[in-house]
């Protein structure tokens, strides 16, 4: 299965690509896991813990924040968002 993540700020910087590859039985926590394996200068990605997303990252699946872990199909857009501060 072909993944469209889209990425932004210390994701791109990292060196993050648009697309992940994964089986198909995928769930946020198995993409959350693969892109921390593949990708450790990005440390501060959420975590799934006891079933609900951890950390101060975000993530969206065809524009709408998921706040547990949730299977994931091919055609999802998935988003990866860092923390966003301003005033």
């Amino acid at each position: 299965m072909s993944l469209k993540i889209i990425t932004f700020g210390p994701c791109i910087t990292a060196g993050l690509p648009p697309t992940i590859t994964l089986p198909y039985t995928s769930s946020l926590k198995a993409l959350l896991q693969t892109l921390l394996q593949t990708y450790p200068s990005i440390p501060e990605l959420p975590k799934i813990v006891d079933g609900k997303v951890q950390g101060s990252w975000c993530i969206a699946i065809n524009s709408s924040y998921v706040y547990e872990d949730v299977k994931i199909q091919e055609t999802d857009e998935i988003a990866v968002i860092p923390p966003i501060s301003g005033g």
